[in-house]
């Protein structure tokens, strides 16, 4: 398990600059993506399986499914292995007094700015392989209903637990 005591947490978060994620959120979402990419090539498989077996396909129709389920499950295991990193690239986040910022996205770029007057409460979770990792998700609550609440994932968790206390920090008289 990773010793969370040993992680640096920036003196000052609110100082307005884009930050990076932790690195360790790459080995963490690649982990975590196996196991879906596997559960799609098992039910590839039995797709393709089924078809085999319900429907009259020509003889060389079932020899091309095994080299195509194969070939599915390689594209599977290399996209969860590729895509993290393309991911932990392109999520930048920065804090100030007035506002939280989240600029995310590796084709659609999107750019989400949460001021703290806004901001009804936050919360730091983790899974068990975040825990693993030492990093945490940042969920940050707003006023409304659509879309009130945003999530930032692969944050170090004490930088994480810092952006939370500072984001409802009372007494600034800018909380709703």
């Amino acid at each position: 398990m990773t010793d969370q005591r040993h992680v640096p947490v920036p003196p000052s978060l609110a100082d307005g600059r884009w930050r990076a994620l932790d690195p360790r959120y790459v080995p963490c979402a690649r982990i975590g993506g196996a196991g879906p990419a596997l559960f799609q090539s098992v039910m590839i498989f039995g797709a393709m399986l089924g078809a085999i077996l319900i429907f009259e396909l020509p003889r060389w129709t079932k020899i091309a499914l095994g080299p195509a389920w194969l070939l599915a499950t390689l594209v599977l295991l290399l996209w969860t292995m590729v895509w993290p990193g393309l991911s932990y690239r392109a999520i930048r986040y920065r804090l100030d007094e007035q506002s939280f910022e989240i600029s995310r996205g590796v084709f659609w770029r999107e750019l989400i700015t949460v001021p703290r007057s806004r901001i009804q409460h936050t919360d730091v979770s983790q899974g068990p392989l975040q825990r693993h990792f030492g990093i945490a998700t940042l969920i940050v609550y707003t006023a409304g209903t659509v879309n009130a609440s945003v999530h930032l994932s692969g944050l170090a968790h004490p930088t994480a637990l810092t952006m939370r206390d500072h984001l409802v920090r009372v007494g600034d008289g800018d909380a709703v």
